[in-house]
């Protein structure tokens, strides 16, 4: 499972959140394709859960923002 982002400071921000949530530095890959690089966050299970699990039990439904791909 993977998040993309298009903003360097939103990628910061997610990747030092999982690391100290989740004890953790993701691996972050860049897409150059386009003009503006496209960071993609490489997400462990443990974190996909927990957030799945945030997002039931929250009233913010952020998973209507997520693309799940199986």
């Amino acid at each position: 499972f993977s998040i993309s982002i298009g903003s360097e400071e939103i990628k910061d921000w997610v990747c030092n959140y999982l690391q100290k949530k989740f004890n953790y530095m993701p691996t972050v890959r860049v897409d150059k394709r386009r003009d503006n690089p496209v960071y993609i966050i490489l997400l462990r299970k443990l974190s996909i859960f927990s957030i799945f699990a945030f997002s039931t039990h929250s009233s913010l439904n952020i998973t209507k923002f997520m693309q799940v791909i199986k």
